[in-house]
């Protein structure tokens, strides 16, 4: 064999190793990915059992809610309008870094469009109208 056609050879083989790298670093990405929308997924998981369990373990919450359920939300205490309108607020932002997370491509169409209509839900029969102004004087960009 000649040098000409051992270095057509070698380049050849070259050429096979730059695109097994590629598809090697493709793959790699890919994983990548997958472990970032993993992460995130976990700390959305996190961030809502969090909510949940400070609210239920908030007796001033939970009553206030109780008299809400009842239908004797005027008879709510200030303290417990104010621990309702707390919990309210922060679920509204929650929402928010949903949809923002979202719009970054870190949650699914079908997850977001699930939790869009439960926020649609929120906002129309919440009872802290002050917490919705806040939640809509401050809307995410």
């Amino acid at each position: 064999m000649n040098s000409k056609k051992v270095q057509d050879w070698l380049q050849v083989v070259g050429l096979f190793g730059v695109i097994a790298s590629l598809i090697f670093v493709g793959l790699e990405m890919r994983q990548a990915q997958k472990i970032a929308m993993s992460q995130a997924n976990q700390a959305r998981a996190d961030a809502t059992a969090n909510l949940l369990l400070a609210a239920a373990e908030n007796p001033t919450f939970l009553s206030g809610t109780a008299k809400l359920v009842q239908g004797q939300a005027a008879d709510m205490t200030p303290e417990e309008l104010a621990a309702r309108r707390l919990v309210t607020a922060a679920s509204l932002f929650h929402y928010e870094n949903l949809y923002l997370q979202y719009r970054e491509g870190f949650v699914t169409d079908e997850r977001w469009n699930g939790s869009r209509e439960n926020l649609k839900i929120a906002l129309r029969t919440t009872d802290e109208n002050a917490s919705r102004a806040v939640f809509e004087r401050a809307p995410s960009t």
